[in-house]
């Protein structure tokens, strides 16, 4: 092996993930290779990690401990190289000690040298387990797209996805990379992961692999894309709510009534939007509530299954009480939702928590919301406004489906 393989040793800061298969420690073995001077070397307990590397694969790390004995004449340089990366000893009493993270699922090669010469080369690789044990871990990044792996049946490998749009705007295709590293495998000419595969349609892709002892193995990647990526997408929604109005004296007070709400987004980036919705209730008074907002994705957590996303615009509202007191106005409530993707485990289920509250003293405005689904949604709303002698509120359950999409 060449000695610039790929730095899978971890400096600064990392991103922290969560694994969705269960890997055994015991499964992976460090492997010495032309050791020309003796050394001790093992995985030190409790430090399995699992994190986003610079290819955004979610991969195992673990802190590996090399100890060699101190050497007895002075002048004699220790070290490791491992990629770009020069890496220096602790000195103790007795030994000359490397404490380093490797990451599991594309460790490379490891060289141990006294300087100039190599003394000791270090890998790992891993048991293939039987077939009915889960040890590929697809991203939620894939799980949109019905992806299959075909060929690496006991393999330990980490797969991301990260879906491009190609061609003219208004009829953008999709291009899905699809990036996996695994621990024994490289292409035939020694080339070590991660690969990256670039699928365009239903038709997949094909490559051709082997291990670290020459075997072969074809590797058939599969993927359900769609045909286009539509940056505009509507959907409508609608239920029962308990709606009030009142105006002076004159309240109605918790009515029963339909009610029908329109949402609409435009993409316009991978992390920014133009969002819009309309919420129209009616029970004698007549009750509507629409707005437009630009969404940008500002902070995420959990290993960004968290996003928080502030939404700045406008809304327009109109009461009427009656038909002889109908009223319109531009008021300017400021917002934010919280998306938690993938929610509970359940795959592109996003539960979502968002406000606006009013920005204005004279005015109460207060827009609420917790919605629960992916294609359709259930969602439990609360809108609350308070002007002078006008008063509307309306809060209940409704359902959220697909209406169209263009562009």
């Amino acid at each position: 092996m060449a000695q610039n393989s790929p730095i899978s040793v971890s400096f600064g800061d990392v991103q922290i993930g969560r694994s969705r298969i269960d890997l055994k420690l015991e499964d992976f073995h460090l492997i010495k290779m032309n050791e020309k001077i003796p050394y001790r070397v093992n995985f030190i307990k409790g430090s399995l990690q699992w994190v986003r590397d610079e290819s955004n694969l979610l991969i195992p790390r673990v802190r590996v401990e090399i100890r060699l004995k101190r050497p007895t004449k002075s002048g004699q340089t220790f070290f490791i190289r491992y990629g770009v990366k020069t890496i220096i000893p602790i000195t103790t009493d007795k030994d000359l000690l490397f404490d380093l993270y490797l990451n599991l699922f594309n460790p490379g090669t490891l060289y141990l040298h006294r300087g100039s010469e190599i003394i000791g080369q270090l890998t790992v690789e891993s048991k293939i387990r039987p077939k009915e044990q889960k040890t590929k871990l697809i991203d939620y990044s894939c799980s949109r797209y019905n992806l299959k792996f075909e060929g690496l049946e006991g393999e330990y490998m980490s797969i991301g996805c990260r879906m491009e749009k190609i061609g003219h705007w208004g009829k953008e295709r999709p291009r899905l990379a699809v990036t996996w590293s695994a621990t024994n495998l490289q292409l035939v000419d020694g080339t070590p992961p991660p690969f990256t595969t670039y699928l365009l349609d239903n038709r997949g892709a094909s490559i051709t692999t082997q291990d670290k002892h020459g075997r072969q193995r074809m590797i058939k990647i599969k993927a359900t894309l769609p045909k286009r990526l539509h940056r505009m997408k509507l959907a409508y929604g609608f239920g029962p709510y308990i709606f009030s109005a009142n105006q002076g004296v004159d309240a109605r007070n918790d009515k029963l009534s339909p009610a029908l709400m329109i949402y609409g987004k435009f993409d316009m980036g991978r992390t920014t939007s133009l969002r819009f919705f309309d919420a129209f209730v009616m029970n004698k008074s007549i009750f509507n509530n629409s707005g437009m907002y630009f969404a940008y994705e500002l902070a995420d957590a959990m290993d960004g299954r968290i996003q928080f996303v502030p939404l700045i615009g406008f809304q327009g509202l109109s009461f009427g009480h009656d038909k002889k007191s109908f009223q319109h106005e531009l008021i300017f409530p400021q917002g934010f939702e919280i998306v938690y993707r993938n929610a509970f485990g359940i795959e592109n289920y996003n539960v979502v928590y968002g406000t606006f509250l009013s920005t204005s003293s004279k005015e109460r405005y207060t827009n609420l919301w917790l919605r629960w689904g992916k294609g359709y949604f259930w969602e439990l709303n609360f809108i609350d406004w308070q002007k002078d002698e006008r008063e509307a509120r309306m809060y209940g359950l409704s359902i959220g489906l697909p209406l169209a999409q263009f562009l």
